[in-house]
């Protein structure tokens, strides 16, 4: 059964929560004393490896099958997004069978809006809103990199390069300037595929509060690649899972995002 109250959360949810953790999270432990192999990369050359798989677009329209998870209920739905680089994410939610309109939001650099005709409700606000309720201190531009998996947040400092059997981490923390997770201190940690040389996890750590992103059979569209699978999850003030499987990538085609706010539907609260 189609349940409207519970999607209407996992919809904000999908807004707030899209550089997410992964079911399996990824410790820190600098003090292992495990020995790194002379073919790990040093992170500087670790970075720039992935600088350079950083796909190159101006637009992507995304659509995708997706499972939201949250308080221990599951939800089917399709998504569609559309991408303007560093200006503006549209994102449409519907029902899965019947292709039912769900809800529809926009976010900008500076504010996000979004409304349901399902259940006649809307809000609008800065984009401070959707980090109170997250608990992080997220930013437009981390929000867009991670839905295509590029890496949200650069770490800077305290840099560590581990091996694993077909990966290497790097973990480090971000600039000073960062002042996400109400001042607690952050570790990130990245994971590089040994074989593609792509970026195949992200985390942000704060003690109990995670948040994270894991991708998943990379596609090429027009000589860029972009993952085709990916696992979406945030522990803090809300747990949720957000699953995407894309069925579509679209690189650089013109697109539309029509926003009809309503002015007359209450607002949607969670």
């Amino acid at each position: 059964m189609w349940n409207k109250a519970f999607f209407a959360g996992a919809c904000l949810c999908f807004l707030m929560a899209t550089s997410c953790k992964s079911k399996k999270n990824m410790v820190a432990n600098p003090e292992s004393g495990k020995e790194l192999a002379v073919e790990n990369l040093e992170a500087q050359a670790f970075l720039q490896v992935l600088a350079s798989n950083t796909s190159a677009w101006e637009t992507l329209h995304l659509r995708a099958d997706g499972v939201a998870v949250m308080s221990g209920s599951s939800q089917k739905f399709k998504v569609d997004i559309r991408m303007r680089r560093d200006s503006l994410i549209w994102v449409d939610l519907a029902e899965p069978n019947l292709g039912l309109k769900v809800a529809r939001a926009i976010i900008y650099p500076d504010s996000v809006a979004y409304y349901s005709n399902l259940l006649k409700k809307a809000d609008a606000g800065s984009f401070e809103k959707l980090n109170q309720i997250l608990g992080a201190g997220l930013n437009f531009k981390m929000f867009q990199e991670a839905l295509i998996g590029h890496v949200a947040l650069q770490p800077v400092q305290n840099l560590q390069v581990q091996m694993a059997p077909t990966s290497q981490l790097l973990f480090g923390q971000p600039s000073k300037d960062f002042k996400g997770f109400q001042g607690k201190e952050v570790t990130i940690a990245l994971e590089l595929d040994g074989q593609t040389r792509r970026l195949v996890r992200q985390e942000l750590i704060a003690g109990a509060d995670r948040i994270a992103a894991r991708y998943e059979q990379f596609t090429e569209v027009n000589g860029q690649y972009f993952p085709s699978v990916v696992n979406l999850q945030t522990n803090g003030r809300q747990n949720v899972i957000i699953n995407l499987q894309f069925t579509d990538i679209q690189r650089n085609s013109e697109i539309k995002t029509p926003f009809n706010y309503p002015q007359n539907y209450e607002p949607l609260r969670f």
